[in-house]
């Protein structure tokens, strides 16, 4: 179960799309979200990616990094990305936390627009069950 006042971390490698994406829904139950890469910011949305965000009216944070006060300062950590190993978070200097792993494949270039939405989709049914639970 989340509460209302615990701060949530969405995690995928660039906080490109997946993350992203999950703190927009999230948002819509909490202020308590945010998102961030584990790695510097270095994808750029595909075409595709941008079509469907627009479609659905989608509003995406700023893409960034994650910062140790962050990661610190989350209750729960959820890892959206297929490609991010859940082991990275259980440091303990990072705080005592809920580790959750989607594992949520990335989009790639030449896929469908059918496809971006499935991920879409994926994702917002897990935040729902995540934020009603």
């Amino acid at each position: 179960m989340i509460f209302i006042t615990e701060k949530i971390l969405f995690v995928c490698k660039h906080n490109c799309f997946r993350s992203r994406i999950a703190e927009a829904y999230a948002k819509q139950y909490s202020h308590n979200v945010s998102s961030g890469g584990i790695f510097a910011p270095g994808g750029k949305l595909l075409n595709i990616q941008e079509t469907v965000i627009k479609k659905l009216n989608l509003k995406l944070s700023e893409q960034k990094p994650i910062s140790l006060t962050e990661l610190y300062n989350a209750n729960v950590v959820v890892i959206v990305a297929n490609d991010v190993p859940i082991s990275l978070f259980k440091d303990e200097r990072y705080g005592k936390k809920r580790l959750i792993s989607w594992h949520i494949p990335d989009v790639f270039v030449g896929c469908s627009e059918e496809y971006v939405e499935d991920i879409i989709f994926k994702i917002r049914k897990k935040i729902d069950k995540l934020m009603k639970a």
